[in-house]
């Protein structure tokens, strides 16, 4: 019966460990090239200082679209292009 336990609690800290690994990533900061440290990646609009201070390089609306395209990538069976 403690095999079974012991099992658990391995599989239980490995995927502790990856969703750890992913929130991470998701809240890291962002880097692009063609970043200038004040202008939107994509658009060019200047970036709430809010955002800036996250570590994000696009504008809200970039960002929303770039969700919603993901979104439906993931939807539509297709994988996500990589990002710089």
């Amino acid at each position: 019966m403690a095999d079974i336990i012991d099992d658990a609690q391995k599989y239980n800290e490995l995927y502790d460990e990856v969703a750890f690994k992913n929130h991470a990533l998701q809240v890291a900061p962002e880097q692009h090239p063609d970043f200038d440290g004040t202008h939107c990646v994509d658009c060019e609009v200047e970036i709430q200082p809010q955002r800036l201070l996250l570590g994000r390089v696009r504008c809200i609306d970039c960002q929303e679209y770039l969700a919603r395209v993901e979104k439906m990538r993931l939807i539509n069976g297709r994988p996500s292009e990589d990002r710089a």
